[in-house]
């Protein structure tokens, strides 16, 4: 069963069952890179990341969104194969 765990705050990673938490960190390593990438490529200063979710489901997906007043852009990188 895929699982999707909402991250605001550090002690949310309690929620990340143990040996599932290497897996995690990783990807929000990744994600983290793929966000600064994104905003330096827009031009945007002082990044902002309210949230993480990540998904339990073996994949190395990455969704970002990226707000501007009412508009949204979104920014997905998959993993082929």
């Amino acid at each position: 069963m895929t699982k999707t765990y909402e991250i605001r705050t550090l002690s949310d990673f309690f929620k990340i069952p143990n040996d599932r938490i290497e897996d995690c960190l990783k990807e929000f390593a990744v994600g983290l890179e793929f966000l600064k990438a994104n905003h330096e490529l827009m031009g945007l200063e002082n990044g902002q990341m309210e949230f993480f979710n990540w998904t339990d489901d073996g994949k190395k997906n990455i969704t970002a969104d990226f707000k501007f007043g009412k508009d949204v852009i979104r920014s997905e990188v998959k993993e082929e194969g």
